[in-house]
C-alpha cells in the first residue's frame, strides 16, 4: 500500500481497517515535493523495486486536495 506523506492521516489507518492488515514492510509512505505533490521519482523507484521482488500489485492512494497545504497529485503522469 503506497500513500503520500500529505496525505490525511485517515488514509494508511482506512486502507489497513478494510485489508484486516496492520502496518507492515509493505507500506510505504511516498516522500512529496516542495511544492507537495507525490514524488514521482520515488514513486518509479518503488514501483521498479517491487517488481523485482515479484509484487503482483500494489495500492496506491492519490490526493485529489491535502487537508494542510490543498495540494493535489498530477495524476497524468501516473500513467504507466
Amino acid at each position: 500500500m503506497l500513500w503520500t506523506e500529505g496525505a490525511h492521516y485517515c488514509v494508511p489507518k482506512a486502507m489497513h481497517l478494510v485489508s484486516g492488515a496492520t502496518v507492515t514492510t509493505l507500506d510505504v509512505v511516498l516522500p512529496v515535493t516542495t511544492t507537495g505533490e507525490m514524488d514521482m521519482e520515488k514513486l518509479e523507484e518503488v514501483v521498479h523495486g517491487a517488481k523485482t521482488l515479484g509484487v503482483d500489485g500494489f495500492l496506491l492512494v492519490c490526493t485529489l486536495g491535502t487537508t494542510f497545504l490543498g495540494k493535489l497529485n498530477i495524476y497524468r503522469k501516473l500513467s504507466y
